[in-house]
């Protein structure tokens, strides 16, 4: 239903290379760091992030779907898989990680300046 756990997997691994790209962008890496060897370095926490993704997924839904009634999980269960649901929760997906992605290379360009700075 609406692939939760593969939407946030992908959400946090983009974001984390958004960060790593500010962090190259902003002088902050060795010269061998480029945006491939950080592509790499990203995808290789994959299995790690998947394997919390999923907890954090599955915990979440227990917590937020809690105070549902059986009839009211069912109709939101309903909508989710019409068109209009799809829609609603890949649109809610997009917007959030272009954000987020933003934020993530804002920090790495911010956290670059911190790094590659000199006391006078």
């Amino acid at each position: 239903m609406n692939d939760l756990i593969e939407a946030n997997v992908v959400g946090s691994l983009n974001s984390s290379y958004a960060f790593y790209t500010g962090l190259i962008d902003g002088g902050a890496m060795p010269a061998d760091v480029t945006t491939e060897t950080a592509l790499q370095n990203v995808w290789s926490q994959e299995p790690d992030v998947r394997s919390d993704t999923t907890e954090w997924v599955y915990s979440f839904l227990l917590m937020a779907y809690q105070p549902l009634s059986d009839a009211e999980l069912e109709a939101y269960i309903a909508f989710s898989r019409t068109e209009a649901g799809q829609d609603m929760s890949g649109a809610l997906f997009s917007a959030f990680d272009g954000m987020f992605d933003d934020i993530s290379r804002g920090l790495g360009l911010a956290s670059s300046r911190f790094m590659v700075s000199q006391e006078l």
